[in-house]
């Protein structure tokens, strides 16, 4: 367990040297933060044992079973096409099951960073919110589920920047990966509505009514995806991987206080009331209902995953709301602003070190690949 609090100390350390060395060179972008990022936790990821993920082993039988029996027939009727294809690629450049755990951990890594840095006003507080919110460590359990949101989150980036044709694409490539990427439909759909009162009541209504109903739908929805039986609470096919809800109820809590400060000062600040806040203030009172209302549905647990991650986004900016609301000096709404963002890590130090207690996910112990 040390080896991941060590990683967020190095982290700390090099993201301070990187900003120095920016600074110094005058450089723009967030590519030597977003390498850090890919190097430190990317490369953590990628150099753990089988054992390090309870799903992990799994994967590596999944990626020796498609790359001795891949074929044109086996795509046709395969349940992710995508992710088959990229395990047979890989598959040719050696059948070391350690090559599908790195390149998962990689592309995730690359992946989330790259999204964190189109999406976030502080990619230091949003990569750090993104270790200590647990989304790091399910990372490395749920990987095949994990790229598909990664993609849907950096789909998600583009979309709001106006490039629709992109996030399709990524949503696209997100269900050839995993099925349940079927859901960032609901992303356009935030996106493109125009947000009233009315229509965000009607919009939450709606939002519970289906959900609530979704257990009930499932015989139907069996039928139609027979890979979600592995998230049916009745099928008795659950593992850790699919009930990670350590604590969890408190978080979302604490998400629920963080979003009403945030909707309290919005009414005040025009910055906070652009397309980007108002799309994520949505997506996470739609996380947080779900969260709290349906943490023991398996299936709807799985779906809030690409709905959450965007909270390590939303964060930042109310801290920065709250700065704003008090405070005229930019070196004092910076101070402030980042004080505000060191106690919520610091919290959520909490609950991330009671789930790595209780093994949430299964990443402890840590081994490395080649002991």
């Amino acid at each position: 367990m040390l080896v991941y609090y060590a990683s967020i100390i190095v982290y700390i350390f090099g993201y301070s040297l990187m900003a120095l060395i920016k600074r110094g060179l005058k450089l723009s972008g967030n590519f030597l933060f977003i390498s850090l990022f890919v190097v430190v936790f990317g490369g953590v990821s990628a150099s753990r044992a089988t054992t390090v993920g309870t799903d992990t082993g799994t994967y590596g039988a999944i990626f020796t079973s498609i790359g001795s029996s891949y074929g044109s027939q086996t795509i046709l009727s395969s349940k992710y096409p995508l992710y088959e294809l990229y395990n047979y690629l890989l598959y040719q450049i050696s059948p070391n099951i350690q090559i599908i755990t790195a390149a998962n951990a990689i592309i995730i890594a690359i992946m989330i960073g790259k999204a964190l840095s189109k999406l976030s006003i502080s990619f230091f507080f949003s990569s750090l919110l993104y270790v200590v919110g647990y989304y790091y460590f399910q990372s490395m359990n749920i990987g095949r589920q994990f790229i598909a949101a990664a993609l849907i989150m950096l789909g998600t980036a583009y979309l709001l920047e106006g490039r629709v044709k992109t996030f399709w694409l990524f949503e696209f490539l997100a269900v050839l990966i995993h099925s349940t990427a079927l859901v960032g439909v609901l992303f356009f759909i935030v996106y493109i509505i125009h947000w009233s009162k009315k229509n965000i009541i009607l919009f939450v209504t709606i939002s519970l009514a289906f959900f609530s109903l979704l257990p009930k739908m499932m015989p139907l929805i069996l039928k139609i995806f027979p890979s979600y039986a592995l998230y049916d609470n009745e099928s008795g096919a659950l593992s850790l991987a699919t009930q990670s809800n350590g604590g969890q109820t408190y978080v979302y809590l604490l998400y629920l206080i963080i979003m009403v400060i945030g909707t309290l000062l919005s009414n005040n600040y025009a910055k906070f009331r652009d397309q980007k806040f108002i799309f994520l203030s949505l997506i996470m009172g739609l996380t947080i209902i779900l969260g709290i209302v349906f943490s023991k549905q398996v299936l709807i647990s799985r779906l809030v995953l690409y709905f959450s991650l965007f909270v390590v986004i939303y964060i930042p900016m109310v801290m920065q709301s709250i700065s704003e609301a008090f405070l005229q000096k930019p070196q004092e709404k910076l101070l402030v602003t980042s004080i505000l963002n060191t106690a919520i890590i610091v919290i959520m130090l909490v609950p991330m070190t009671l789930q790595l207690t209780r093994n949430i996910s299964g990443v402890v112990p840590y081994f490395v690949f080649w002991k």
